[in-house]
């Protein structure tokens, strides 16, 4: 009886003689034999090649010294904005500066119109020569023995009287000329000609820019560490960058931010400066002392702090733990390490604490050369 074969069975027997093949081709591996190829050599010679000494770099550290500063956000601020108002009441004649003008102390800005001032003035002046005439005739008619000293003494006082109503009118009309009360930058706002103004309203108001301050808020953990005095460098976000030293701090802190308020004066001839810009200032501190090291040397200990491997006299690995005080875009700024630590700087992730190393100096030849790397597989 003849059996055919349907064509599944034949891809079957095909697959399986196909792998059948491949295997045949593989290497057999027999357990238990000492002289295979791929056996695990014997205890002994794992011992040795575990006994190899890791190669290390590393450099001999020493404290540098560190200058400091204290940042600080802020704003630049005017030294004051000054509103220049009429003391009296009278039309504004003419007006002789424009917002954006520089104006020194005592320069005119406004004046208003005269009005009767000026018939007051000549009033007041006539009164006053009238009572001069009366006063000099009494006085000779009294050497004469024709007047009395209450007659004199009478008319004495009603030249005194107009001297002062001719002073008080004469007052009255330098009123209307309104001057600059300091110097600084005209703004808004600026009166009109042709404004009626009454006692107190503004003519000009003028911006004291020169110098111009830097107002920002520090810390009370940080205030004990600046004084009036201190210089300081101004950076403002439009570019621009001018020395400074603090002339205020405040004594008291706020109380919702618990900061302290620092003024920093800074000159402003140009007038360069403008009001209301946002800045950052660093204030020198006193330098200290501190050990310089790259970021790539620090590491961390099995329990999570943060330090460097360093080699001691016997070339044993050792870990120290550090204090980072700053981070700038060369180096990282450390505590906590003493003078004349050997400081592992290239190879220290593949030892760890204990570990017996092979210590090579870093110097600037071998710095950018790799360790050799069949050390660092016995890692």
């Amino acid at each position: 009886m003849a059996f055919g074969l349907k064509g599944s069975h034949i891809v079957a027997m095909l697959i399986a003689g196909g792998v059948i093949g491949w295997m045949l081709q593989g290497d057999i591996i027999i357990g238990g034999q000492e002289n295979s190829d791929n056996a695990t050599p014997p205890p002994a010679e794992r011992a040795s090649a575990s006994t190899a000494l890791q190669q290390v770099r590393y450099v001999s550290i020493s404290p540098q010294e560190r200058a400091q500063s204290l940042s600080l956000r802020g704003r630049t601020e005017a030294t004051a904005v000054v509103q220049i108002r009429s003391e009296t009441n009278g039309v504004v004649e003419q007006r002789y500066v424009n917002k954006g003008d520089v104006v020194k102390q005592g320069d005119l800005l406004c004046s208003l119109e005269a009005g009767v001032r000026q018939s007051a003035i000549q009033q007041a002046k006539t009164s006053l020569a009238q009572a001069e005439t009366d006063f000099k005739a009494n006085e000779e008619l009294k050497k004469q023995g024709y007047a009395t000293n209450s007659r004199l003494l009478a008319l004495q006082t009603a030249m005194d009287a107009a001297k002062s109503q001719l002073e008080q009118a004469e007052r009255e009309m330098e009123k209307t000329k309104i001057v600059a009360k300091a110097s600084g930058i005209v703004q808004d706002p600026v009166a009109e000609v042709g404004n009626l103004l009454n006692s107190g309203d503004v003519c000009a108001t003028v911006v004291q820019n020169n110098p111009m301050n830097f107002i920002g808020q520090v810390s009370e953990a940080k205030v004990s560490a600046i004084k009036v005095g201190d210089q300081a460098m101004v950076r403002l976000v439009s570019g621009q960058a001018v020395t400074g030293q603090i002339k205020f701090i405040s004594p008291t802190a706020d109380a919702q931010t618990r900061t302290f308020k620092v003024e920093i004066e800074m000159a402003n001839n140009e007038g360069a400066l403008r009001d209301g810009i946002t800045a950052d200032a660093a204030i020198a501190l006193k330098s200290d002392e501190a050990y310089s090291v790259q970021s790539s040397w620090l590491t961390l200990s099995d329990n999570g702090d943060v330090g460097v491997r360093v080699i001691n006299s016997d070339n044993i690995v050792e870990f120290v733990p550090v204090q980072i005080l700053a981070q700038t875009p060369e180096t990282m700024w450390v505590g906590g390490l003493t003078p004349g630590l050997k400081v592992i700087t290239l190879g220290q992730e593949y030892v760890t604490a204990g570990q017996e190393v092979i210590a090579v100096e870093q110097t600037a030849q071998t710095q950018t050369e790799a360790l050799p790397s069949d050390l660092e597989k016995n890692s």
